[in-house]
């Protein structure tokens, strides 16, 4: 290969690398966009239940499911994953003591966000037992045990059946396909505003 030759494939790799980076860019702006909105604007889009700090040690977190009623604790009623007519399930981890210098002295060390969906689907695949069992809020919550090392390859299979029944590439090239197709169509509807 001579000095030019080099040069052309140079040129087109950087084309390649450049266009292959606006693509990963416009994804992961939107995504942004997507929890920015999701967190901030509309509060009953998502549920958010606090695991304390016992999921460090057993490695566990509860989905809540049934409450017991206040009246009279024999009677169980659905609550949590079960009702929520939010879009998001949101299960953050956190711990909390008095030493902890922040608000209420909680911390907060992260939280995972989930499509209520995908999770009511998946939870047979995830739970640690069969039935609920009382933990949480004195007792009354009613709530499913499952470990943490279950949920993302539960998650995965989901996605992975999801596209596959709607015919969806999740490949990179199939997200570059559509990242193109989404230029043409914000293209074609600006273009369509504007009486061009």
């Amino acid at each position: 290969m001579n000095d030019h030759e080099r040069d052309q494939t140079s040129a087109k790799d950087f084309h390649l690398s450049k266009k292959k980076f606006l693509t990963d860019k416009a994804h992961g702006e939107y995504v942004e966009k997507f929890l920015i909105e999701l967190l901030s604007n509309n509060k009953e889009d998502f549920e958010c239940k606090s695991e304390r700090g016992q999921w460090i040690d057993t490695e566990n977190y509860c989905i809540e499911v049934k409450r017991k009623n206040f009246h009279d604790e024999t009677i169980l009623e659905p609550s949590g994953l079960t009702v929520t007519k939010a879009n998001y399930w949101i299960q953050a981890f956190t711990a909390e003591h008095e030493n902890i210098k922040l608000e209420q002295g909680i911390k907060v060390f992260g939280a995972v966000i989930l499509d209520v969906e995908m999770l009511r689907d998946i939870l047979p695949s995830i739970r640690n037992e069969k039935e609920p069992r009382g933990m949480g809020d004195g007792n009354r919550s009613v709530c499913h045990l499952s470990k943490m090392e279950k949920l993302f390859p539960a998650m995965r299979e989901y996605a992975k059946k999801f596209c596959e029944e709607r015919n969806i590439n999740w490949t990179r090239a199939g997200w570059m396909d559509y990242s193109k197709r989404r230029r043409a169509k914000d293209v074609q509807d600006n273009n369509s505003g504007s009486g061009a």
